[in-house]
């Protein structure tokens, strides 16, 4: 599971491998981040409906981690 440190949280990217027509393809839900203090703490920005597929795990997971350094800096956390 690709995860890195930003600005004080540790981001951890949900990937997955996508099913159905998708398959061969990786998609991910919204990362999971933690405080310093190692407590989870929830997005407040909406989750995307429609999932993005990506041709690798590590394309998807470095999108989801952008996606969530993005959601950090702009202040949509807990």
């Amino acid at each position: 599971m690709a995860e890195m440190e930003y600005s004080g949280y540790r981001i951890v990217a949900n990937v997955r491998p996508a099913e159905g027509a998708h398959g061969g393809e990786w998609v991910f839900d919204a990362a999971t981040l933690y405080d310093a203090s190692g407590n989870k703490v929830e997005l407040a920005a909406p989750v995307a409906t429609e999932a993005q597929y990506f041709e690798s795990e590590e394309a998807a997971a470095k999108v989801c981690l952008s996606q969530a350094k993005a959601l950090i800096v702009a202040g949509d956390i807990g």
